[in-house]
């Protein structure tokens, strides 16, 4: 069902924490926990008050759906199951997380791999062995081989502040090596063809995402794919973003096309949303939809609050600047009468500022979700993904002046007393799927752990009578 054929809002019946009680008004109703957003945050915490303490929450959502950015859908015209807002992959190395989430779905192992379309060729993302032969026709075979060619293309950041002795500290940790004397360092410079250094250059941490790049995969993949695909995504170059951007990239010194390597990687057999529907099922919980916390924040009566909002939007009255973003908008291709596929895998970048016949691409990538689950249909559909300044918030832009402003909207937010501040928009940080449980979880604990300790002590008293 696609998402303008939901009901305006979506009501899970409301109880208190003794008898359950109905409402046509749930404004009348007080309850145990607020909670701003049916998203990955805010449903995970209102499923845990519910099963693990039996305690009502009230979830606010302004969309007309639950699911925040996992929601999908079957599309009408191509019965494929299709993501609203983008790819949702799911991966962990969280136990905890990985356990979580059975019970709420069977999961189908699936191994992301992602293709760019560089130069007219479709090679894989992250940078492998197989991207580089492609891209510059070469033979590397080896580990070995990809270190050699890696290690002649990487570029080392300098710092003309820092003395030889640190300089010679650093390469070593870097490179496993035991230069010991300034001319020891000269010589080394010279042989490796690092970026000219003057007498005072010096090795240093990157401080940018370009210096990382450079440093990691050298000039020429620099070129190709990280810095116009950064710009496309950020519409800044990785100089002008901090090195967390793309230390999060990894580069393969082996075949292995996988986009993650993190040991739980799976699809939910009937989709994201059908995993919020089981979850926030419990009658204890109650869901507005097509709901602005901010219009309804007076007429709540709740014990406490969780925001999973942007954490500047709850502090606009205080009439500071706004926190950077950047948003994304997807436009909808439906092929007729195609049995196959329009794209040889699910999620193809396109990270160059123009294609072979010197077009423009104002896109960054292009989505086909019948890869997905090897679903089937005599049709297909993808989504074309630009990245804008305008729409609903998805990526805080990660540079030193943004996070200065964060720093000072997280002190208030510390001082709100009974209110949590949950998810990657109230942190302004990326989160992966995974991240975004375990923070919730997290901040459960946190929050409830005196709970917990008042149960356990009365449990023991009415052992000992």
């Amino acid at each position: 069902m696609a998402p303008d054929e939901m009901d305006a809002n979506l009501r899970l019946s409301p109880e208190s924490s003794g008898s359950r009680v109905l409402s046509d008004d749930p404004f009348n109703v007080r309850y145990d926990n607020c909670i701003v957003g049916a998203g990955l945050s805010g449903s995970v915490i209102a499923e845990n008050y519910a099963r693990l303490l039996g305690q009502t929450s009230l979830i606010i959502e302004k969309r007309d759906h639950i699911g925040g950015n996992c929601y999908d859908y079957i599309d009408d015209d191509t019965g494929i199951r299709v993501s609203l807002y983008g790819a949702h992959l799911f991966h962990t190395k969280h136990e905890r997380v990985w356990e979580y989430v059975q019970k709420f779905t069977e999961w189908v192992p699936y191994e992301h791999k992602v293709l760019g379309l560089v130069n007219g060729k479709h090679v894989p993302i992250p940078v492998t062995i197989d991207t580089v032969n492609e891209l510059f026709n070469l033979n590397i075979q080896t580990t070995e081989e990809m270190d050699e060619w890696l290690k002649n293309e990487q570029i080392i950041p300098v710092d003309e502040k820092e003395t030889p002795e640190n300089q010679k500290n650093t390469v070593n940790e870097l490179f496993d090596l035991n230069i010991q004397t300034t001319e020891e360092m000269d010589e080394w410079l010279k042989n490796e063809q690092i970026i000219p250094v003057d007498e005072n250059g010096n090795p240093r941490e990157p401080e940018n995402s370009e210096e990382v790049a450079l440093m990691r995969v050298g000039q020429r993949l620099y070129d190709l794919i990280f810095k116009p695909y950064t710009k496309k995504q950020w519409d800044k170059y990785p100089a002008e973003l901090g090195p967390e951007v793309l230390s999060r990239i990894p580069v393969r010194n082996n075949h292995d096309g996988r986009y993650f390597s993190d040991p739980h990687q799976a699809l939910p057999k009937n989709g994201y949303t059908a995993i919020f529907e089981k979850m926030l099922s419990d009658p204890k919980i109650t869901v507005l939809t097509s709901t602005d916390f901010f219009e309804v924040r007076d007429k709540l009566q709740c014990n406490r609050l969780y925001y999973t909002g942007p954490i500047d939007t709850y502090f606009a009255d205080l009439g500071w600047p706004k926190l950077e973003y950047r948003s994304l908008s997807f436009e909808r291709v439906v092929q007729k009468d195609t049995p196959g596929y329009f794209q040889p895998a699910s999620v193809v970048n396109h990270p160059q500022a123009q294609n072979m016949d010197g077009e423009e691409v104002d896109f960054t990538r292009i989505v086909e979700y019948k890869h997905l689950l090897n679903q089937t249909s005599d049709h297909t559909i993808f989504f074309i993904e630009r990245s804008t300044d305008e729409g609903d918030p998805y990526y805080p832009v990660p540079n030193q002046e943004n996070q200065d402003l964060f720093q000072k909207y997280k002190e208030m937010a510390e001082k709100e007393d009974g209110v949590s501040f949950a998810g990657r928009l109230a942190n302004y940080k990326y989160f992966n799927m995974d991240d975004a449980i375990l923070n919730a979880l997290e901040l459960f604990d946190e929050d409830t752990a005196a709970m917990f300790d008042k149960k356990t002590e009365e449990n023991s008293v009415v052992e000992s009578e």
